[in-house]
């Protein structure tokens, strides 16, 4: 009879668990269709407020790091150090997506530190030499730095 008390408790606990960690996904899913229209129209939307502090789960439907997301907000609110935080973060969650290398390098040239802006442009024109955003920084940044030495 005790067991199954236990039992039912544990079972409880866990589908209260299961049903907090879908409600967070559920958020998160209408959370990134504003994310993810704001990356493909280049807006800002949103404000950094607006912006929920727990991020579960870590990358959108499509792969895309949700840090590499926020920090657009980060970026555009004028808090660079904290938006290539975000998008280092962005790199180890999916290291083989060129989008948040290249927008590391852009954050690096908001900077002016061209030679970290260079070596992440690379990494991305590596992962994505196609894609004409990621070449036309790459080139750019190679030949400003070739004409600087």
């Amino acid at each position: 009879m005790l067991k199954a008390k236990y039992f039912v408790l544990i079972i409880l606990l866990l589908s209260n668990l299961n049903l907090y960690l879908n409600f967070k996904k559920y958020e998160s899913f209408k959370l990134q269709k504003i994310l993810l229209f704001d990356l493909a129209e280049n807006k800002s939307s949103l404000n950094i407020n607006d912006l929920p502090k727990f991020i579960f789960p870590n990358l959108t439907v499509n792969s895309i790091p949700i840090k590499s997301l926020y920090s657009r907000y980060y970026e555009a609110s004028g808090d660079i150090d904290y938006s290539i935080k975000l998008l280092k973060e962005g790199i180890s969650d999916n290291p083989y997506l060129a989008l948040t290398f290249y927008l590391t390098s852009r954050a690096y040239i908001n900077q002016n530190d061209l030679l970290k802006a260079y070596n992440y442009s690379y990494k991305a024109y590596k992962l994505s030499p196609n894609i004409e955003s990621v070449n036309a920084l790459y080139i750019a940044l190679d030949q400003i730095l070739k004409d600087s030495l």
